[in-house]
């Protein structure tokens, strides 16, 4: 699993100098924005398009593993199969 930077800048240093902000939270960095010492936003780098299908794909396996299933039921579910 790939590590993050994660930096805390206040939003008027954010606004001056975004375009290096975007460029390395491209680069894997991660940023808290804040303003008077309170966080108004995180930027966070953005995932691929596979890496959010594979992230779906973990959310949906983990909460169907939540869900029990008695024997009998497990046993209609294969009658059900063969049919």
């Amino acid at each position: 699993m790939r590590q993050f930077i994660h930096n805390e800048i206040d939003s008027d240093n954010a606004k001056n100098k975004l375009s290096e902000i975007l460029r390395r939270a491209a680069a894997r960095e991660s940023f808290t924005i804040m303003k008077r010492g309170q966080t108004i936003a995180e930027l966070t780098p953005g995932r691929s398009r596979s890496q959010h299908k594979t992230c779906l794909a973990i959310d949906a396996i983990l909460k169907a593993k939540q869900v029990l299933i008695t024997d009998s039921a497990l046993n209609d579910l294969k009658a059900d199969g063969r049919e």
